[in-house]
């Protein structure tokens, strides 16, 4: 699959969601791949030109994948320094919730999950599901980070 890279419009878009019945199997197979390929710890569907709301992710030689991912709620904020695939060479820092509180589509049954995130898997999730609504982590540069 082809990495989008900014400025590619496509990231910039928010991505429709899965349907229950929508054959996904390969995509994931393939979103994978590149991630590993890419030496990525998450990569979204639009950031290889897809509009579907899924990401894949891997932490600590842990891989999955993750469909229609909703967050419900969030506590705690930290700024820390982040990368992205499709911004290479830049570093920016973003404020992040610590823990976090998903809804999501388990792919297998097709019923919706619930998982609970804290620390460096949080941040991951945080910044992939930005992807899918179209944010970057370029747009936090307009934000102010007080550190304390």
């Amino acid at each position: 699959m082809q990495l989008r890279k900014v400025p590619d419009p496509v990231l910039r878009t928010k991505v429709s969601l899965v349907g229950k019945d929508e054959n996904i199997d390969n995509l994931l197979g393939a979103m994978t791949s590149t991630m590993i390929l890419s030496n990525g710890v998450g990569l979204a569907a639009n950031q290889v030109g897809v509009d579907r709301a899924v990401f894949t992710y891997n932490f600590e030689d842990n891989f999955g994948f993750i469909v229609n991912p909703l967050l419900m709620h969030g506590t705690g904020r930290v700024a820390n320094i982040e990368g992205c695939l499709s911004i290479p060479g830049q570093e920016f820092y973003v404020p992040r919730y610590k823990e976090i509180e998903i809804t999501y589509m388990d792919y297998g049954t097709k019923k919706l999950k619930y998982m609970s995130l804290y620390g460096h898997l949080a941040r991951i999730f945080q910044h992939e599901m930005d992807h899918l609504s179209g944010k970057l982590i370029c747009d936090y540069e307009k934000e102010k980070i007080h550190h304390k």
